[in-house]
């Protein structure tokens, strides 16, 4: 038997930021996609079509099991077929930061008596925590060998980068605003257009459409930016002011949250503006976080002089016992 299921369904949890498509809901930023358990033996995912000039991937897994698709025009269709005729759990997430949206339009289940369920939850809250930055964040070169030297979306994968790997450390629910290339005041190349701050606004890279910040309320917020405005030539004094704007807009939208600015994984050129722009701030849950760099480990060094996956790795245990620290929560498999 087959089994039609729109993913507007009821039975859907939405992951991330995300905005809707021809009534149905579409995502561009990293980590963000879908879950729900199903019946069956098979399962077949379609996408309504979009233009895009690189490839998007996304990861399915199926009770567990992560498997890796590219996405090139949405004229696709990921099977996962050769199961049990059981229960299973289902995620889709997108991986790579193009800038176009995915929009999942509907799950095909077959086998005997097929059906959709809820994502089992285990009744405990979980913390929230919305990460922002720039490739760092997204996962850049993480898959890539230290000889390349370009963006390779094949070659990325921000789940195995360490805010993703955070949030699964402490069971915590994420969201993650970021793209390469941006900074607090400007991009790498010195232009300023839809840098950090703007971003953090939006619910969408493509569409530039206002993010309800109602919507979903973290209890802490982490940063990591400020290489890409060094690059681009920007002064102490100029980034120190953005830095400080940005924290108070999100003071504004965040008021009970702790937010750290976490920096210093590629290089430290912008750490002395950072610790000024925190202590002048000087709220008491806002914090600065170092980094330890990647050049100072064996073997950590991915595409275009980012971290690679073994350190992002190594990263978010750091990250995490810094945040089990500050704010209570339990950090899964970190030893303290």
């Amino acid at each position: 038997m087959e089994l039609r299921i729109l993913t507007t369904d009821k039975n859907i949890s939405l992951y991330g930021r995300y905005t809707m498509k021809n009534g149905l809901p579409a995502f561009d930023w990293p980590n963000s996609g879908m879950s729900f358990r199903f019946r069956g033996n098979a399962i077949s995912v379609c996408f309504t079509p979009f233009d895009t000039v690189e490839p998007v991937y996304v990861r399915v897994t199926v009770d567990g099991e992560p498997r890796r698709f590219c996405l090139t025009s949405g004229q696709e269709r990921i099977i996962v077929e050769g199961l049990q005729n059981r229960v299973h759990d289902f995620e889709l997430l997108k991986v790579s930061e193009s800038p176009f949206r995915i929009c999942p339009s509907e799950f095909i289940i077959n086998g005997i008596t097929p059906a959709i369920y809820p994502t089992v939850s285990n009744n405990t809250a979980k913390p929230k925590i919305e990460f922002i930055g720039d490739s760092l964040t997204a996962g850049y070169g993480n898959l890539s060998e230290p000889t390349v030297t370009v963006y390779l979306a094949a070659e990325q994968d921000s789940t195995r980068a360490y805010p993703y790997i955070v949030s699964k450390l402490i069971g915590a629910d994420a969201h993650y605003v970021c793209f390469s290339g941006k900074g607090i005041v400007n991009s790498w190349n010195g232009e300023r257009e839809y840098e950090i701050p703007e971003m953090f606004t939006t619910a969408s890279r493509e569409t530039k459409e206002p993010w309800d910040f109602n919507s979903w309320t973290p209890e802490l917020v982490m940063i990591n930016a400020g290489t890409n405005d060094y690059n681009g030539g920007v002064q102490d004094e100029e980034f120190i002011e953005y830095a400080k704007k940005f924290l108070a807009f999100i003071r504004s939208k965040y008021p009970d949250a702790y937010i750290v600015w976490a920096y210093g994984f590629t290089t430290v050129k912008a750490e002395p503006a950072l610790k000024k722009a925190v202590a002048e701030f000087n709220d008491p849950k806002v914090s600065y976080l170092h980094l330890p760099s990647m050049y100072e480990y064996k073997d950590e060094i991915g595409g275009n002089g980012h971290p690679n996956a073994k350190s992002h790795a190594r990263t978010a245990k750091l990250v995490a016992k810094y945040i089990k620290k500050l704010c209570g929560v339990s950090a899964r498999s970190v030893k303290s």
